[in-house]
């Protein structure tokens, strides 16, 4: 038992010994490498770093990561192993030695954090100066203690959706998102994605691609436009069949109701109430049925153009504004559009005060049979009630005749066209002849040939400068010629039998033979038109055929016009005589004239007023202006306001204040 004991004594000795000796050993390697770090014998160092691995493993691991990281014996994964395997075995090293090593290496937990942080560090450099995807992801899956590990990242991101996008293709930026979701550049990615898949699958510009694309890709940030190109491509021609193929194929188009709208447009555009009702019918699943009941009372409802502080608007039977004071100038409602202008351009709005055709053209005529004439420029066209231009915008002048067509003046010459722009190639049947001109070329002895009168069937012609008559024949008339006088194709012309002549430069009358019924005794006078307006010694009177007075010889004036009557002057102001002699208006007026067939627009000192032929007073003389506004009213203009007068019940409307 002694001998144990003994023997356990020894064996404990030679167990601390050597356990001492070990440690020592290992101790002694490690301060060589590092000696010979510091040396750059890097060789040694590695030999000694390297006998130290199996007593000394962290610190040893510690040396070698530091020895790899140098130039000369540079493996940056090497170096990285290594710094991770002395953090993995530090926890193994007893207390007593971690304070030595810190004591004499300065080696500790942080000092292996650092070389760890500074290995990431070098790696990242080195990928950075020679970037690929792959060693991006490595070093990030290796590298998650790493604290510019988000940069890397980035980086890494960047570099993918850089050959991502140089790929140019929806394909190559799909299969980034779905590789990197979380990406920095994600949003970006999208977007780009949307633009390169909207563009690869309508490239075409074809309608049946644009369909495919709304249909297939309803997260695109194209879908609207892509809607929009199905809009414009279905209704190139702005058709209304092409509309309503619209609405009944793309109903859950966002265009859909601007469709139905030019459905309502292009079908109403020749408006009538009988329309309206065809449409309701024709369409019953139009889905602003309720506003096509407002457009029919609207339709029917009278709109007149009022001024409201230098503006125009529309205003109802009730004076009530119903188009605000806006434009500069108006023209009247007509079958439910009214030209407007605004800043010296004319344009075209509806009864909601909506634009119709916008304000583009220099001058805009009024509709007729649903076209107007229009002006850009120099230059003439004419546009249907939708704007669109029937006739293209390149005459020099444009205007309509009284048989419905147009005639049209390009490069001087004249063309003629209906409603439609056919070119008309003959005007009419009927050729009209002009009897002076015609006379005068068949008959060159005649110096002047007057118009025939047909009731008469004589024209004055002057002959060897003389004045003589002849029948429609060209023969003449008189035997013995009369004197010629200025003013005779107009004043010795035959009316009821009757004409004027002139002897020894005094008027009188003679009948259809040429016989004398009123001697030449008057020094001037104006035709024969069933009364006889002569002058005598500074004044003028009206007689009869037979000479006798029907206005006494007290007038300045007194002239036949053939839509007014006897127009009497005196003292600059004037009367009127109708063609049966009867006095309509006493001599008091500025100005006298036709209006219409049935009234006088008379004036004194610049202000109008209205009478019936009959000579009664139908408006009193005050206003600035009266005109024709439709068939039931006048408008009026007093003091800068507008009031529409109705003759047949003798009522005014105006703006209500």
């Amino acid at each position: 038992m002694a001998f144990d004991m003994k023997r356990n004594g020894v064996f404990l000795c030679f167990f601390l010994c050597s356990l001492f000796s070990m440690s020592t050993f290992g101790q002694k390697s490690i301060e060589k490498g590092f000696a010979d770090l510091q040396e750059k014998n890097f060789g040694l160092a590695n030999e000694h770093f390297r006998s130290g691995l199996k007593k000394s493993g962290s610190i040893a691991c510690f040396g070698l990561s530091k020895l790899f990281i140098t130039q000369d014996f540079r493996n940056l994964d090497s170096a990285y192993v290594y710094v991770l395997k002395a953090d993995s075995l530090w926890a193994a090293v007893s207390e007593k030695v971690k304070v030595k090593w810190k004591s004499d290496f300065s080696f500790d937990k942080m000092a292996i954090e650092a070389q760890q942080q500074l290995v990431s560090q070098l790696i990242f450099d080195e990928i950075q100066a020679n970037p690929t995807v792959y060693a991006w992801n490595q070093f990030i899956q290796h590298h998650a203690q790493f604290l510019s590990r988000n940069t890397a990242i980035y980086l890494r991101d960047q570099l993918a959706f850089q050959l991502a996008k140089e790929k140019k293709t929806s394909v190559a930026l799909k299969m980034y998102m779905d590789s990197l979701p979380e990406s920095s550049f994600a949003q970006e990615a999208k977007h780009l994605y949307f633009d390169l898949e909207y563009a690869e699958m309508t490239n075409d510009g074809q309608l049946a691609s644009y369909v495919r694309f709304y249909e297939n890709c309803p997260t695109n940030t194209h879908l609207m436009e892509a809607a929009k190109e199905i809009y414009r491509l279905a209704t190139i021609n702005h058709s209304l069949e092409e509309y309503v193929h619209f609405v009944r194929t793309y109903q859950s188009s966002p265009f859909v109701n601007e469709a139905w709208r030019n459905v309502y447009k292009i079908y109403l555009k020749d408006y009538s109430v009988e329309k309206y009702a065809a449409f309701q019918q024709e369409f019953p699943n139009y889905p602003f049925m309720q506003e096509l009941a407002v457009d029919i009372d609207l339709f029917q409802m009278k709109l007149y153009p009022v001024i409201s502080v230098g503006k125009y608007g529309f205003m109802n039977t009730q004076g009530k504004l119903m188009i605000p004071a806006m434009y500069n100038e108006v023209g009247p409602f007509q079958e439910g559009l009214a030209v407007v202008s605004k800043d010296d351009k004319f344009g075209i709005i509806d009864k909601k005060n909506q634009m119709v055709v916008d304000f583009q053209y220099d001058e805009i005529l009024e509709f007729v049979q649903n076209r107007a004439i229009v002006r850009k420029g120099e230059k003439y066209g004419v546009i249907d009630r939708l704007g669109k231009l029937v006739f293209p915008l390149i005459y020099e002048d444009i205007s309509i005749r009284e048989d419905s067509l147009y005639e049209a003046i390009e490069e001087g010459r004249s063309h003629y066209f209906d409603l439609n722009y056919s070119q008309q190639l003959s005007l009419s049947g009927i050729v009209f002849i002009d009897f002076s001109k015609y006379t005068s070329s068949r008959h060159p002895e005649f110096e002047f040939v007057g118009d025939l009168d047909r009731t008469s069937n004589r024209a004055v012609v002057k002959v060897s400068g003389q004045l003589n008559y002849i029948d429609s024949t060209g023969k003449l008339m008189l035997t013995n010629s009369l004197e010629w006088f200025p003013d005779a194709l107009s004043v010795a012309k035959y009316n009821n039998g009757f004409a004027v002549y002139r002897k020894k430069d005094k008027y009188g009358l003679i009948d259809i033979n040429g016989k004398v019924v009123q001697k030449n005794v008057y020094e001037s006078s104006g035709p024969f038109t069933g009364f006889w307006p002569v002058k005598d010694k500074g004044n003028w009177a009206l007689l009869d055929v037979k000479g006798k007075v029907i206005l006494p010889f007290e007038y300045d004036f007194i002239r036949f016009m053939p839509d007014l009557g006897y127009l009497i002057e005196r003292e600059e102001q004037f009367g009127l005589l109708n063609s049966m002699g009867n006095m309509i208006l006493p001599v008091s007026f500025s100005t006298i004239k036709r209006f219409e067939d049935a009234y006088y627009l008379v004036s004194i000192d610049e202000k109008f007023g209205l009478f019936l032929k009959d000579g009664r007073e139908i408006l009193p003389i005050q206003y600035e202006r009266i005109q024709r506004f439709d068939v039931e009213s006048f408008v009026l203009t007093l003091d800068g306001r507008l009031t529409y007068f109705f003759p047949e019940t003798r009522a005014f409307i105006s703006l209500a204040e």
